[in-house]
């Protein structure tokens, strides 16, 4: 998270964001997983992830929505009311504090869940918290655009977020077709690509 937040920040190089807004960010994204939790703790169990449409249903329609709603919701609060949201990358920069504050206390929360709680956590550094940044980049981009450019709309972030949050997670879970888990990692990289070419827009576009 550290190396993700530091990437971002670097490529702030308009007008650098106060720490403690940055930390206020980061502690809004810890405090989105409570109202995600509750989400799929109440709808989880209408879904059979035994089946392929189960497992879809709970990844798209429960755990990307509740996810990445939660932490919409609260970026949008957050800025709202920001007087240093003033150029479109700030959108970026924030939002992916938040979902680095998301996926930060997420992973820390799994290494009190079990006995290989520890190894899970390891693998989640590499794979769960980037992707967390992938999804909060695509967000962000368009929340930051859409503030000081109609053409866009934040709206479109939140849903490619779900979208890539939700394949993600739908190839990593499904138990069908054991060979389509790598697709997850395909789905990451090409989030990634989408995610840099925005980036270099919203640059463009102070």
């Amino acid at each position: 998270a550290l190396i993700i937040g530091g990437w971002i920040l670097y490529l702030d190089r308009f007008e650098k964001e106060p720490a403690s807004q940055l930390l206020r960010a980061f502690s809004w994204g810890c405090a989105s997983t409570v109202p995600a939790f509750i989400f799929e703790r109440a709808f989880s169990g209408f879904f059979n992830t035994e089946t392929i449409s189960g497992t879809a249903g709970l990844c798209f329609g429960v755990i990307a929505v509740a996810e990445e709603g939660s932490k919409y919701f609260l970026l949008n609060r957050f800025l709202k009311t920001n007087p240093h949201f003033d150029t479109p990358f700030d959108g970026v920069v924030y939002s992916v504090m938040v979902g680095l504050g998301f996926a930060t206390l997420e992973n820390v929360l799994y290494i009190f869940g079990g006995d290989s709680a520890y190894n899970v956590a390891v693998a989640r550094a590499f794979t769960a918290i980037p992707a967390h940044a992938i999804f909060a980049i695509l967000m962000g981009i368009h929340i930051g655009l859409s503030r000081f450019d109609m053409r866009y709309n934040a709206f479109v972030g939140l849903l490619l977020a779900i979208f890539f949050h939700g394949a993600y997670d739908f190839f990593l879970m499904q138990e069908v077709y054991q060979g389509l888990q790598i697709v997850a990692f395909l789905v990451l990289i090409w989030g990634a690509r989408l995610s840099w070419r925005l980036i270099k827009i919203t640059r463009q576009n102070v």
